[in-house]
């Protein structure tokens, strides 16, 4: 969670959510209607949770961001984590033409 702090209107908090694909997304939906989710938070647990979102958000966007690993200034720990994703190999460099 990020808070924004100027170029924006006060009191504007950013969540990102790492997500594998866009799939994830796409099943969401039907996860959280399911029966199983529905009983697993109860009535009291929805109506608290609708609740909570009343009171707490009073706008909200989503918007759907990739990570650039060349706009990625990381420390050591984290690139190390995924160092196929954070330092990609350069493509190789097309075959030339000849005359």
């Amino acid at each position: 969670m990020y808070e924004i702090t100027s170029g924006g209107q006060s009191g504007t908090f950013l969540f990102f959510y790492a997500l594998e694909s866009l799939a994830t997304l796409d099943q969401s939906g039907a996860k959280h209607g399911a029966a199983a989710y529905r009983d697993a938070m109860g009535e009291g647990g929805r109506a608290r949770n609708t609740e909570m979102n009343r009171n707490a958000i009073e706008w909200q966007q989503n918007r759907i961001f990739a990570f650039n690993p060349k706009m990625s200034h990381l420390n050591k720990a984290w690139i190390d984590a995924d160092p196929e994703f954070w330092t990609p190999k350069p493509p190789p460099a097309p075959a030339a033409k000849k005359k």
